[in-house]
């Protein structure tokens, strides 16, 4: 059939003649009214949207920029999972190029619109430096034209272009939302606010929100809701019907949240950060008062009114001192670093027990390390038994403050940590050794009838370290730091005083000499970002309470994660080493999802790395010459099992 008869065939539509580039033939043409084109010796024709041709719309699908290979069958695949009556009443047609038309009648349409675009790939763009984005899948509506068959390269393979059926408002959001899944490039929202007049130091309620916002929680109290996650992104689907999967995601690495469907308060195509979500949501777009109400809600530096000070500034001289320039750096205080360098006499870090550890992470005096995971992942009982290792390995002694502990709690526990075994399993003889061994190397501050400030406790921690002078203290346990209670003094924001405390922490490791064990929750967020297997991934150092003032300020940070819910890996703790600031005294990072594994064993009474290495047996097997009446053969029970031979190991 040619060019003609398709015309001809059809007048409820409205072609237009155009060249092999697809340009119009014509100077001018309409979308809204219909004129009689000459088709004679036309290379083509197309197509011309919308009322005018009985509310025609398409999607084209660009698989040329594709770089799977598989869009144009994921995308008619996902359609079809949301809504299995959508393809059939649609009209496919093939591209020259490779791509496809999915073409049909719909009361509601738009103007031309992208749905789906990536990032060009640095190939591409050093081909052409100003083509940074590839449109995957986009629409024809309202004002715009495609070609069609029977022009050369394109084929109708599925319906017949004579009978293009209406879809329901509903079957086109659909189509549209599930197209928008497969966008990769968003521009950030950015709203327009006026320039505050007041010049605020430090953090704005915007930043701070951003920082410490629980977005998808708000989201959640706004009707959307959680339908899965993929890699950082949290997908979530929209209030109202939907049949899409998903209608949007948050994606906790880059910090935004973008949407595919049109019918939300939020721009398709677009990054909103938290504050911007808040501000959508909560405040109907209004910028003033989003910053207003985060405010009021603690977040941003606080802003206080100064007066203005008109007199000049006098300094006032010491005349005995200006001459004391004792606060400057003397090769005094640096040509002992630099000889221990050069001589080998550095002092290195000291080994945790575990080998396997120790490539990445050794025990250092006067380190400030910041510990952070999931709730409920073993955090606490990980790092009392490495001080225990560090108590009887290297002699070292601690000040622990652990408010979410009883002390009867940790008593048993260290018990068990020192020998190994349940306590209902020790001898008197046994656990009169280990106590004796415990009070002589932990000092624990009672928290059950008090709050601790964090000033409190550096005032207790320098009161111990005073008074008790026979004792050799070398680390601080605070396990968590979210135990404290919070202070804020009038006039300082609580971003300045986390900020203050954690400083004022690291300086009194420096000043003592002391390692300072900070034990932190991750934030909420963290949580919903799982692995491939649906369980949540370990925490980055970004996921911190408090934001990143914590790692920043850290010398050494480490990741304690477990799947608490795994049915064989439960037992297992990954250790992720996040930051080691001396990497001269041993130390760095462990790669990238390559965390060191260690297993708790004999009902959480010690860890042994996974090749089966104890710590603490093995430093009790060194030492059993001098504890000759502990390890006294005892009566062993003879358990029989029936026919069951398997050893594997129960978790009950």
């Amino acid at each position: 059939m040619n060019i003609q008869q398709i015309v001809s065939q059809n007048p409820n539509l409205s072609f237009l003649p155009i060249k092999s580039d697809k340009r119009p033939s014509v100077e001018t043409w309409s979308w809204k009214e219909k004129v009689d084109y000459n088709f004679n010796n036309c290379y083509g024709i197309g197509l011309i949207c919308g009322s005018i041709s009985g509310d025609i719309e398409v999607i084209d699908i660009d698989c040329k920029y594709d770089l799977t290979g598989s869009l144009f069958q994921r995308f008619k695949k996902a359609i079809n999972e949301a809504d299995a009556s959508i393809l059939k009443n649609l009209v496919v047609q093939s591209t020259p190029s490779g791509g496809y038309h999915f073409i049909y009648r719909c009361k509601t349409r738009t103007k031309n619109s992208k749905l789906a675009r990536r990032h060009s790939t640095a190939e591409e763009i050093s081909k052409n430096p100003s083509d940074k984005v590839k449109v995957l899948i986009e629409t024809r509506g309202d004002g715009g034209y495609f070609a069609v068959w029977p022009t050369k390269g394109y084929e109708i393979k599925y319906g017949d272009i004579s009978d293009i059926k209406y879809i329901t408002d509903e079957q086109r959001n659909t189509i549209f939302e599930v197209a928008g899944t497969f966008n990769e490039y968003f521009q950030e929202f950015k709203p327009t606010v006026k320039a505050e007049k007041k010049k605020v130091e430090g953090l704005t309620p915007f930043e701070d929100y951003n920082q410490r916002g629980d977005v998808v929680a708000l989201l959640e109290s706004h009707g959307w809701k959680v339908s899965g996650h993929k890699g950082t992104k949290t997908l979530l689907l929209r209030p109202g019907d939907s049949k899409a999967s998903h209608s949007g995601n948050w994606d906790e690495e880059q910090g935004y949240f973008s949407v595919f469907s049109t019918s939300t308060q939020f721009e398709p195509e677009h990054g909103y950060r938290p504050y911007a979500v808040f501000g959508v949501l909560e405040c109907n777009k209004d910028w003033s008062e989003t910053a207003r109400r985060l405010y009021a809600m603690g977040y941003g530096d606080r802003i206080e009114d100064k007066v203005k000070n008109t007199q000049p500034i006098e300094i006032e001289s010491d005349t005995e001192n200006d001459n004391d320039l004792s606060f400057l750096a003397t090769e005094e205080d640096y040509k002992g670093y630099i000889k221990s360098l050069r001589d080998g006499s550095f002092e290195m870090g000291k080994t945790t027990g575990f080998p396997d550890l120790d490539n990445y992470f050794l025990i250092k005096e006067g380190s400030l390390v910041i510990i952070n995971g999931h709730d409920n992942v073993g955090k606490s009982v990980v790092i009392w038994y490495m001080q225990m290792l560090a108590a009887l390995q290297h002699g070292w002694q601690f000040i622990v403050l652990s408010s979410e502990n009883s002390v009867g709690g940790f008593m048993r526990k260290m018990i068990e940590f020192y020998w190994c075994e349940k306590i209902d399993q020790l001898t008197d003889k046994k656990i009169e050794i280990a106590e004796k061994f415990i009070n002589s190397h932990f000092k624990i501050i009672l928290s059950a009838d008090e709050l601790h400030t964090y000033d409190g406790i550096i005032r207790k921690i320098k009161k111990i370290v005073t008074v008790l002078k026979d004792w050799k203290f070398k680390g601080v346990l605070i396990d968590p730091y979210n135990g404290l209670d919070v202070v804020v003094p009038k006039g300082l924001s609580e971003h300045a005083f986390h900020y203050k405390a954690i400083s004022e922490l690291k300086l009194l490791g420096k000043l003592y000499n002391l390692s300072i064990y900070i034990n932190c929750h991750a934030v909420t967020a963290s949580l919903r970002i799982k692995d491939a297997e649906g369980y949540p991934v370990a925490p980055g150092k970004a996921d911190t309470e408090q934001g990143g003032k914590f790692p920043n300020k850290a010398d050494d940070f480490l990741t304690i994660h477990r799947k608490t819910q795994h049915p064989t890996e439960w037992m297992v703790t990954e250790i992720h080493v996040r930051k080691i600031k001396e990497m001269e005294t041993g130390g760095k990072q462990t790669p990238k999802d390559s965390p060191v594994k260690i297993r708790s064993v004999g009902g959480l009474v010690g860890f042994e790395q996974m090749n089966g290495y104890n710590p603490i047996k093995a430093f009790h097997e060194r030492n059993s010459n001098n504890q000759t009446q502990i390890f006294q053969p005892e009566p062993k029970l003879e358990i029989v099992h029936g026919n069951d031979d398997s050893d594997e190991e129960l978790p009950f």
